[in-house]
C-alpha cells in the first residue's frame, strides 16, 4: 500500500507568503501543549493538528492539548481557511515536534 499527498497554492500568489508558527510545549504530566493561531471551524482540524503533533511526539492524539487561538497568546497566521491548516500548519507542527523530541532526547 502507498500514500500520496499533493498541494497547491491559488488565489494570492504571489502577494502573501504562506507561513505560519507553531509552539509544542512538553507538559509535567508527559502530555503535550500546541499553541497555534487557527481556529477549528467544525472540519477537524483540531483532530488533524493533534495526531500530527503525536505521531512526531510518539503520542496519541488525545495527549495533546491545543490552546484556543488569540492574540494574546499566539503568533499571527495568515488565517484559517481552506486546507492550509493541514499543509501549512501541520508542516510547522511537524517541524515543532521534530525539535522538541530532539530537546528532550
Amino acid at each position: 500500500a502507498g500514500v500520496a499527498s499533493a498541494t497547491h497554492i491559488n488565489g494570492c500568489y504571489p502577494g502573501f507568503h504562506e507561513e505560519t508558527t507553531a509552539t509544542l510545549r512538553l507538559l509535567p504530566d508527559g502530555r503535550a501543549e500546541l499553541v497555534c493561531a487557527l481556529h477549528d471551524l467544525g472540519c477537524g482540524a483540531d483532530t488533524t493538528l493533534a495526531q500530527i503533533a503525536g505521531e512526531t511526539l510518539g503520542l496519541r492524539a488525545c495527549d495533546i492539548a491545543i490552546v484556543p487561538a488569540d492574540t494574546d497568546s499566539c503568533p499571527y497566521d495568515l488565517g484559517t481557511r481552506a486546507s492550509r491548516m493541514t499543509y501549512i500548519c501541520g508542516e510547522a507542527i511537524r517541524r515543532a515536534g521534530i525539535a522538541l523530541a530532539e530537546a528532550i532526547r
